[in-house]
């Protein structure tokens, strides 16, 4: 119909005009995305001459500057601290948007960059408040100092029920929300406390474990307590970078019955065995063995003959105590630290002992051990000269020391020393069965025992502690229980002289940081995209390539070091070459001696590994003995007849386990750590996750010092850059439409039970007034924006007040929007009525001009032919000249032509034929009139040139005569001349002789 065709032609303009503002569609996909993000540059950043603006500085991360000059590649900027202009990308150059302003979520900044999150971190750390958001992940930023009631009894109890984002960021806050979270989605809880060495990350979990564990206490609770002084004690030590660095992870599980604690489980990982026998200069042994001599009264001393710490070999590293001790035990002065005292901490370690269960008695034999291995430490070997084995003997120097460690150990002496210096091994051929053979050891050989047996002995009292641990706090047979697991791994560490130590915490530290990025920033994307959610997509950096690795099968660095291990005669070398042959083309690993630092160091002692927060030099000389562990049976043999109860139940083994007394007891210390790790891995899959990413402001552990390019370091190597950018469009809060109408569907009176979950959730988020940008519908769940948690939860929360309050609200808002749709229907008939008589009176309109249209389209054929016949009558009137006769007879033709067309006497196929003829002779007319025009023209031309001939020629004449009269002139006048000529020389030849005469 007409009215449609006029609809379609306005949608077809007004798609053009909107097309015009949008980039063209044949573009391809690059060249759009350019476009748009320069357009959004122009906009946003629209950078300015003279404009401040953070510029990348390799010394503080980003500092202030001035734009001088914008160029095609880069932007030139004066830097405010030194006045030096230099030439930065556009990447590294951002503009001042909140300069002293800072926010308690970074994702509220106004300008999403480094620089920016950098300075807000700063800002934040210089106001004593270390703690800051992004999105629901928390930054803790280490002060190096104690905060006055930061977590004092009143702050703790401000967090409670409180959800993420109702007050100012804080530990308890995230240890609040998975509280929240655990209720309300019905299963545990995990919470993931990482960062470098010294960055705080160990009292982040003490403090956690503080507030799931107070409040009305009880006495599981105070247990769960009470076990970090005793884990600090055995498990932490003061390295370079922290005075109470955990050497060991946990996973600290707190389970719930409800509101209640029910019990809890602690998981260790990977203690640093080596450190019990040997530490890098500065940094100290555990610190149970300075809290034993610093502590201690001097009857223990004088029992476990135990002196100054650098009286020992086992604790050379460092000798100084935490805090004030008696000068008699003191080696130098003291360290200072406000949270460490070795003195005091002793009596706390045993009162936590006690808390868990053990009698003084046990306690007192926990301290013979340690002091035994002490001891041990200092027990020398050197050559037997006497022994055709090529032996080695105890130095008579040490016997002191043998005979102090036997006596504590509980064994005979001469036991011990047989031990230390040889060993058992059965033949493999020939021989008796179950013939044994003793082989004596050289010095080194004999060292590497003393050390081993040093380490099993700590590693399973440290085991055995645990496993007491577990047993004081177990968990109460329930049907089902929910826990809230803490984790501390150590963190990222690397040093000058870096070992297999180093190596395994920065493979759980790869691991760690791979399940971040996928749990965080991968898996959250594909929800986003599974539930149809609108987001911008977010780029990552994974590392599966570091981690494949280090776990690849049969490539990986660990395995080819188990592989190596079982050669008949390992070496360090071998083992180095085969990495680097392996991975010679991978970019993680490469050899020393392309670095710079490293060039000293032979390619075939060590390797470098490029980590995901930094390089690291790996030096393999003790990788193969730290890997194995090895105890020899003989020695393993003497424990296990110890008279002290502690040693023979640890070292008890089952005949089955004597069955080949020359290999290992057990798998490889990294192919178990690897397990460990995956079962950890595994567990922390099935669980919510809370993300702790801890910071440390500075490497020498000083208050009120910030270092820019180091914070900035770790926040890129945490991803939280990209974290931002995600977090900044998410929705970190979800819960399910089934899931959220199930927790009303009690309390919902009929008119409301009749409606869908998801028309529900809908009415309830409108009758709370919530904002469509705060929230989005998914296909299956709902999801809350960053920053909203405490519009969610209450939402959420299972209360029967807030579910009858919430209900009313839906109720009145139902009510309040059947009105109004009552109101808008009978608006929109009334609305409607008039657009019907105003769409009549536009018919009628249509009509006349559609009917005028179709009339005009009908006889257009005539109007056009009529037209043309007068224009034709017209021109014939004009011309002269021709016959009369045969223009009359023309005119008439036409004129009745025209009263043929205009009464329809005539077709107008005839019409047009008529007049075609008509044209004809009328053309035929004005030809002959051409013709005896262009006859006259020639005539008259040809006459013209004949007169202009004549005239030419009488001209010519006329000039003849001319000349001629001249020349006649001429002649007469030169006559003339002559002739006077003449006369006067008459006149004087007459005067010339008139004068001779006289």
């Amino acid at each position: 119909s007409p009215s449609l065709l006029l609809l379609l032609f306005i949608s077809i303009l007004s798609e053009r005009l909107y097309t015009m503002e949008r980039v063209p569609s044949s573009l391809p996909s690059s060249s759009k995305s350019t476009i748009r993000f320069s357009r959004s540059l122009y906009r946003q950043i629209r950078m300015e001459f003279g404009r401040p603006v953070w510029v990348s500085s390799s010394t503080h991360g980003f500092t202030k500057g001035i734009i001088q000059d914008i160029t095609a590649q880069s932007i030139v900027v004066t830097r405010e601290e030194d006045g030096v202009s230099i030439a930065a990308p556009y990447d590294e150059v951002f503009p001042i948007e909140d300069e002293i302003r800072s926010v308690d979520d970074h994702c509220s900044l106004i300008s999403l960059n480094e620089a920016s999150l950098l300075n807000n971190s700063k800002l934040r750390f210089n106001d004593k408040h270390i703690y800051t958001y992004v999105g629901n992940v928390l930054i803790s930023v280490n002060p190096y100092e104690s905060i006055s009631d930061l977590y004092s009894e009143e702050k703790r109890l401000e967090y409670r029920g409180k959800s993420l984002g109702k007050l100012s960021p804080h530990i308890y806050a995230i240890a609040e929300k998975a509280i929240l979270d655990m209720k309300r989605n019905k299963e545990s809880q995990s919470i993931v406390v990482s960062g470098e060495s010294g960055s705080g990350k160990t009292e982040s979990q003490k403090s956690i474990l503080s507030y799931l564990c107070t409040g009305n206490a009880t006495p599981l609770q105070k247990r769960i307590l009470d076990i970090n002084p005793i884990l600090e004690a055995f498990g932490n030590a003061k390295t370079m970078r922290n005075n109470n660095s955990s050497r060991f992870g946990k996973f600290v599980e707190v389970h719930f019955d409800g509101e209640a604690v029910c019990g809890g489980f602690i998981s260790h990982y990977l203690l640093e065995r080596s450190r019990v026998t040997s530490q890098q200069k500065g940094e100290r042994n555990y610190h149970i063995f300075y809290q034993l001599i610093a502590g201690a009264d001097d009857q223990t001393l004088t029992r476990l003959k135990l002196g100054k710490p650098d009286s020992f070999n086992y604790l050379r590293g460092c000798s100084q105590f935490f805090g004030e001790a008696a000068a008699k035990r003191c080696s130098g002065v003291s360290l200072s630290d406000p949270l460490l005292n070795d003195a005091e901490q002793l009596n706390v370690v045993v009162k936590a002992l006690e808390g868990i269960g053990l009698k003084l008695e046990k306690i007192g034999e926990i301290v013979s051990v340690l002091a035994a291995i002490l001891h041990l430490g200092n027990i020398a070997f050197i050559e037997d000269t006497t022994d055709m084995r090529a032996g080695c003997k105890v130095d008579p120097s040490t016997e002191v020391h043998l005979s102090h460690a036997s006596s504590l150990l509980g064994v005979e002496t001469s036991e011990l020393r047989s031990a230390l210096t040889c060993r058992i091994m059965q033949p493999t051929k020939g021989g008796v069965k179950g013939t044994l053979i003793r082989v004596a050891l050289k010095p080194g050989e004999a060292v590497m025992g003393r050390d081993a047996l040093a380490k099993a002995v700590y590693s399973r009292i440290f085991d055995w502690i645990v496993r007491l641990i577990n047993e004081s706090i177990p968990l109460e047979q329930k049907k089902e229980t929910r826990f809230i697991g803490v984790l501390d791994i150590a963190g990222f560490e690397f040093f000058k002289h870096n070992s297999f130590e180093q190596l395994c915490i920065n493979y759980c530290n790869e691991k760690m940081q791979n399940f971040f990025a996928e749990r965080v920033m991968g898996e959250e994307q594909r929800l986003y995209q599974r539930e149809s959610i609108p987001f911008t997509q977010v780029q990552y950096s994974t590392n599966d390539d570091a981690i494949a690795l280090f776990e690849g099968k049969g490539t990986g660095i660990l395995d080819l070091l188990d592989e190596e291990i079982r050669m008949p005669r390992p070496s360090s070398v071998n083992f180095t070459c085969t990495v680097h042959k392996r991975h010679e083309k991978s970019f993680r690993l490469d050899k020393p001696r392309g670095s710079k630092e490293y060039r000293h160091l032979r390619d075939e002692d060590g390797f470098l590994v490029r980590h995901f927060a930094g390089t690291v030099c790996y030096e393999t000389k003790e990788f193969i003995e730290k890997n194995k562990d090895e105890l020899h049976v003989s020695l393993e043999a003497v424990l296990e007849g110890s008279n002290v109860n502690l040693l023979s139940s640890l070292f008890k083994t089952c005949m089955d386990g004597r069955s080949n007394i020359n290999k290992l007891r057990a798998s490889t210390i990294g192919n178990k750590f690897k397990a460990q790790l995956g079962v950890l891995l595994q567990r922390l899959e099935k669980t919510g996750t809370h993300f702790v990413r801890c910071i440390k402001p500075n490497d020498e552990m000083k208050n009120s010092s910030f270092n820019g390019a180091l914070v900035l370091t770790q926040l890129r190597c945490a991803g939280i850059p990209s974290l931002l950018t995600l977090m900044h469009s998410a929705y970190p809060s979800r819960i399910a439409f089934t899931d959220l109408y199930s927790l009303y569907s009690p309390s919902l009176p009929s008119k409301l039970a009749k409606l869908e979950p998801r028309l529900f959730c809908k009415c309830l988020f409108r009758a709370l007034g919530l904002s469509t940008l705060d929230y989005a519908f998914g296909v299956s769940k709902i999801f809350f924006k960053s920053g909203k948690f405490a519009e969610f939860d209450t939402i959420v929360q299972g209360e029967s007040s807030n579910i009858s309050s919430l209900i009313d609200k839906t109720s009145r808002f139902l009510t309040t929007m059947r009105w109004k749709m009552m109101q808008y229907c009978v608006l929109s008939a009334i609305k409607l009525e008039k657009k019907i008589e105003l769409r009549r009176e536009a018919i009628i309109v249509i009509q006349k001009y559609m009917r005028g249209a179709s009339i005009r389209r009908r006889y257009s054929k005539r109007i056009d032919l009529a037209l043309k016949i007068r224009r034709l009558l017209s021109a014939l009137k004009k011309t002269e000249g021709s016959e009369m006769g045969e223009k009359m007879e023309i005119e008439n033709n036409l004129i009745n032509l025209l009263n043929g067309v205009m009464k329809e006497d005539q077709s107008i196929d005839d019409a047009i034929a008529a007049y075609d003829d008509c044209v004809r002779r009328v053309d035929t007319v004005i030809e002959a009139l051409k013709n005896s025009e262009m006859l006259r023209k020639q005539r008259e031309e040809e006459e013209r040139r004949r007169k202009e001939e004549e005239e030419r020629e009488r001209r010519i004449e006329e000039e003849r005569a001319q000349r001629r009269l001249m020349e006649e002139a001429r002649l007469k006048e030169e006559e003339e001349w002559k002739k006077r000529k003449e006369d006067e020389e008459r006149e004087e030849r007459e005067e010339k002789e008139r004068e001779e005469k006289k």
